[in-house]
């Protein structure tokens, strides 16, 4: 249960992650620069057992992972975890050598999931697809763009939030890192299910990630616990080679 927002601008991009869960899931640790090989590092997020849900590459590459909960072909009994699926990739420089290494992992047994990567050098954004059988993909434009997952409902889910995207970011003319702020604190069209800044009973949004890539260097932020509530924060960088 994700919300992830994307806006380029002239030197990279910024984007904003929400992380929903369960109460009863593990706590995350914070963002750490981590060795994928010789040459190249990424910053992340991940739970204590290495699964991660965002990463961004010392190579400018940003990759996000959302659960796909509107996809019938969800599987039962044992699979590995959607967590895995990003340490696994991240270091791939080329979208021709990611798309051959992500085909050959999901041979194995993953649940639905939408996997989000930039490919900040070449301006190039594909959203990859897998529905428990086989890998679709759709390449956006480079351009502001909003995507949401929920096991609350997630088509309405995904309206909902796209609604206030449009009206926060898009219809102002406002993509700053202050608006992604903003929209990813927010309970429109009233604080629950629905809102970005997600609020159940039995779930809420447990992280906020911020990440912002130049010419330069890439940086990240990190916050514990529902944006709305101005947890603890983590900031990291590493320099973009």
């Amino acid at each position: 249960m994700c919300t992830l927002s994307f806006i380029p601008n002239v030197d990279g991009l910024i984007l904003g992650m929400n992380r929903d869960e369960q109460k009863s899931r593990v706590k995350a640790l914070p963002p750490k620069i981590r060795q994928l090989n010789e040459k190249i590092s990424c910053l992340g997020p991940s739970e204590p057992n290495g699964v991660m849900w965002i990463a961004a590459g010392q190579n400018g590459n940003v990759f996000a992972l959302l659960n796909w909960y509107s996809v019938s072909t969800q599987k039962i009994g044992h699979h590995l975890s959607r967590g895995l699926v990003i340490p696994s990739l991240i270091h791939h420089d080329s979208i021709s050598s990611f798309k051959s290494a992500l085909e050959h992992l999901t041979q194995n047994a993953y649940n639905p999931f939408r996997l989000v990567t930039f490919f900040t050098r070449l301006k190039t954004c594909i959203e990859w697809r897998y529905n428990g059988n086989e890998i679709t993909f759709i390449e956006h434009f480079w351009a502001s763009t909003l995507w949401a997952s929920s096991g609350h409902n997630e088509p309405e889910a995904q309206h909902s939030r796209k609604a206030v995207w449009d009206g926060m970011i898009q219809q102002n003319n406002s993509e700053t890192v202050a608006s992604l702020r903003t929209f990813h604190q927010s309970h429109l069209p009233e604080k629950g299910a629905l809102s970005v800044c997600m609020h159940r009973e039995d779930a809420n949004t447990v992280s906020y990630t911020e990440i912002e890539i130049g010419n330069a260097e890439c940086r990240m932020q990190y916050v514990v616990g529902p944006p709305c509530r101005h947890g603890e924060r983590t900031a990291i960088k590493i320099p973009i080679q």
